[in-house]
């Protein structure tokens, strides 16, 4: 990130590809909703969300290239054609269930970075800030809570909708994604009721990314396979 316009333009390149990949899947799928774009729509709004805030903090800047290198890379180790188009999900409430859930990821996974990034050097950040601040990561915590809590109703319409039940008990992302909203929202009363210190409240939100990616983002993503190693194989014997 030193060569700030390189690095600007590569990553410009890579979201471009990623969106029109992204599209493509779309276009096949259409009217349906394509679930397995997901992983694939994260690190593109990742990128966005970098681009909008023009890399103003340079402090954990540097640490958002990192993390959408790292979600693109998990993508390419998962199958690209697990879920076929989802039934029932020609209505606009599927995408915004959708769309609004991989932006409440972006957010949450952002703030987690910020917290990380504030924990590294708590006792500096405890001493400029003064107690009681969380060095700016409550912000993308609610933003990611607004958007979370847009993508859970849009979900709970499309599913009464669909299947005639606001709720769907029996599959397991309901539950996941139900406990992921109650996690934050314990986070939102700590810090509205400065229960907890600055350093276990962005504890709390580091741990939410952990958190985020295990209940959200791998359940989703099928079964898990390793890159076809046939010709490793081949070589060794």
């Amino acid at each position: 990130m030193q060569q700030k316009k390189s690095a600007l333009f590569l990553l410009g390149v890579g979201l471009a590809a990623n969106l029109s990949a992204c599209l493509g899947k779309y276009y096949h799928a259409w009217p349906m909703l394509p679930l397995n774009t997901g992983m694939y729509l994260l690190p593109l709004c990742l990128g966005v969300i970098l681009f909008l805030t023009k890399l103003k903090n340079e402090q954990w800047s540097a640490m958002l290239p990192v993390l959408i290198c790292l979600m693109s890379l998990a993508a390419l180790f998962f199958p690209k054609d697990y879920y076929l188009p989802f039934i029932m999900s020609k209505t606009i409430f599927s995408y915004i269930f959708f769309v609004s859930g991989v932006i409440g990821r972006s957010f949450f996974f952002i703030a987690a970075l910020k917290a990380l990034q504030a924990l590294i050097s708590a006792n500096k950040q405890a001493k400029e800030n003064g107690p009681g601040r969380d060095a700016g990561t409550v912000e993308f915590v609610v933003w990611g809570f607004v958007f979370w809590t847009i993508s859970m109703f849009a979900g709970g319409i499309w599913s009464y909708l669909g299947w005639g039940s606001p709720v769907v008990w029996e599959d397991p992302a309901i539950t996941t994604t139900m406990a992921t909203w109650f996690y934050y929202t314990c986070f939102l009363h700590l810090y509205l009721r400065r229960v907890w210190n600055l350093n276990k409240r962005l504890i709390f939100a580091a741990a939410g990314g952990i958190l985020v990616f295990i209940l959200n983002c791998y359940p989703e993503m099928g079964i898990f396979r390793m890159p076809d190693l046939k010709w490793l194989r081949w070589l060794i014997f």
